[in-house]
């Protein structure tokens, strides 16, 4: 998170204890100067021309920087996906900016402008939600433009990327689409293909297939079989890539009561700020580690201290902090108000078998008949019932909105008496529904400032500490593992990991 202050380090530390060094090794030799002459600092070459080690490595930090900058911590896994990215960014660029120079092609300041609030504007920014006018729902370009605005200005290096990434995906495409544009089939080629086509030939085969040949019937000596193997062994197809099996600790980093305590205080310094901001969506864009400047639905549901907090304020207050899985965030109430509630249970005859509805609908009247006889609602759900996802519960869904089911079911469940049987289509089938409950329940909506509940760099640190003492005291294998038991530590095993592999099966 961009206010809690600092790129906070990767959450897990995986220590290889056998096998490591010489993984560290050749990557080690990859991507340092160690072993190799100047003339072979590049990583490869477009068209002849290379692509320089350093320059690769600087575009790397680079992104890793944009990231961090923007309160974006690179993991181990992001940090190889951003390698592999750049790599893929810089081969495209040779590429594409060789032929993009032939034909002068460039993008001006206008057209830029114009594919994120213009008239052409990116399917990227028309369909973003934070940038849809909260009353209408409808793309409101001056959000984009207070977002690129707002990079500029806090986050210098990621508006840059961004900038570039932009521009490049434009180029791009105008390029493809003027090769689009160029490719046709003439009558001569429309012909060929279609006699091509039509041309067929019919003939007889025989087969013997080597399995209809018993090995009783075949015998092959000891000599042949080595004399074999001395020819072909050599050959590209048996080769193998170098491997090794390892044995490790891994020292998993996770978030001490004091770094729970730090991230809640961190947020509780925000609220006055919040509250007195006329900006509350550049607010949340930049200090928030979801990003989402959009209303969200403050559910309380099995959280009493949200509950409690919600239950006295009013439209304009910032709640919280609260805890919400592993996340801490405030909110800011933009609207309070009622919403209708049902709970119901059903039994789904599935239109997936191929019968008709109107088939259906005679076993639902079958179905409905029985239990009003017999009042047996659940014992027909797990005869019946064709919905996995509610016969485990008796066939029954609780508490929802008139937004989550499709009409049908919504109209049966809130609009029918309670107790009442109902026989209704959907499009998954047809239904016997009963409405158990309806209610009102107080909806309460904001925007939220969240932070993710994380390692500090103390307890970072002190895990590192940790695992690098036990990697010392641990000189050979049987160390290891003696001192893992001692410690109680779980020896974990990694089996023909290659010479350049990146992750640990």
């Amino acid at each position: 998170m961009a206010a809690i202050g600092k790129i906070r380090e990767q959450s897990t530390l995986l220590l290889i204890v056998i096998g490591g060094a010489m993984v560290a090794f050749v990557l080690g030799d990859l991507f340092s100067n160690r072993g190799f002459s100047p003339a072979e600092q590049y990583v490869g070459e477009v068209f002849g021309e290379e692509i320089d080690m350093l320059e690769y490595e600087q575009r790397v930090e680079a992104q890793e920087q944009s990231m961090a900058s923007v309160g974006q911590p690179v993991s181990p896994a992001q940090r190889q996906q951003i390698r592999n990215q750049v790599w893929n960014d810089m081969i495209q660029e040779k590429v594409m900016y060789r032929e993009l120079n032939k034909l002068g092609m460039r993008i001006g300041q206008d057209e830029y402008d114009d594919i994120r609030f213009g008239e052409n504007v990116s399917e990227e920014f028309a369909s973003g939600e934070n940038f849809k006018d909260p009353e209408t729902g409808q793309f409101d370009p001056q959000l984009v433009q207070n977002y690129f605005s707002f990079l500029q200005q806090q986050y210098p290096i990621f508006y840059e990327s961004q900038t570039n990434r932009l521009v490049n995906e434009r180029l791009y495409e105008k390029y493809n689409n003027i090769v689009r544009g160029g490719i046709f089939v003439n009558t001569l080629e429309a012909k060929d293909e279609f006699y091509r086509q039509e041309q067929n030939v019919r003939f007889s085969y025989v087969v013997k297939e080597y399995t209809s040949v018993a090995d009783s019937l075949v015998e092959v000596s000891d000599a042949e079989l080595k004399a074999y193997y001395n020819e072909h062994k050599d050959e590209e197809r048996f080769e193998r890539e170098a491997s090794v099996d390892l044995k490790y600790v891994v020292f998993d980093v996770e978030p001490t009561q004091q770094d729970e305590a730090n991230i809640k205080e961190e947020l509780a310094s925000f609220v006055r700020d919040f509250e007195n901001t006329e900006k509350d969506s550049l607010f949340v864009l930049k200090y928030s580690d979801s990003r989402q400047a959009v209303e969200q639905n403050i559910d309380a549901t099995g959280n009493d201290e949200l509950a409690a907090m919600i239950e006295d304020a009013e439209e304009g207050d910032v709640i919280g902090p609260y805890k919400m899985g592993n996340r801490y965030a405030i909110a800011k109430i933009t609207e309070i108000g009622m919403e209708d509630r049902a709970s119901a249970r059903h039994i789904l005859l599935s239109n997936q078998g191929g019968k008709s509805m109107d088939e259906l609908n005679d076993r639902a009247d079958s179905i409905k008949r029985v239990i009003q006889r017999q009042n047996n609602f659940e014992e027909m759900v797990t005869e019946f019932s064709e919905d996995p996802g509610s016969i485990p519960n008796g066939g029954k869904y609780e508490d929802f909105n008139r937004e989550r089911m499709v009409p049908e079911f919504t109209e049966a469940a809130f609009d029918k008496p309670v107790g009442s049987l109902n026989i209704v289509e959907t499009t998954y089938g047809v239904h016997i529904v009963e409405p158990l409950e309806q209610t009102e329940a107080k909806v309460v909506k904001g925007l939220v400032v969240d932070a993710t509940i994380e390692p500090s760099n103390e307890t970072f640190n002190n895990v590192y500490d940790e695992a690098n003492e036990f990697s010392i005291s641990a000189e050979n294998l049987s160390t290891m593992e003696e001192l893992a038991t001692e410690r109680g530590y779980e020896i974990k095993e990694a089996n023909e990991v290659g010479a350049l592999s990146r992750n640990i099966p």
